[in-house]
């Protein structure tokens, strides 16, 4: 990651700048794996980098983060309904 950081430049004079990078290529060869048009990047098209969609992504790396949000969910409403975690006392007090 240090070398990443190191070798991107955020500036736009910079011959490796993450701008072109992500924009330049990254960009359009995700969009053009998936047949699609990608030839311009812009604010308004950032979702593709934008993570995963739990609740559409086929891929077995994402099957834990589907049970925790499960599971926040199911702890959210449970504490929505009015129950509350019971406090257990420690043996020391």
């Amino acid at each position: 990651m240090a070398n990443w950081e190191q070798e991107v430049s955020p500036d736009k004079n910079s011959a490796v700048n993450l701008e072109t990078i992500m924009s330049d290529y990254l960009y359009r060869v995700r969009r053009w794996c998936k047949g699609l048009y990608g030839a311009y990047f812009s604010r308004h098209t950032i979702g593709e980098f934008k993570g995963v969609n739990l609740t559409s992504t086929p891929y077995r790396f994402a099957m834990p983060f589907r049970a925790l949000d499960h599971m926040v969910a199911q702890y959210k409403e449970y504490l929505y309904h009015g129950r509350t975690i019971r406090k257990v006392r420690s043996p020391k007090q």
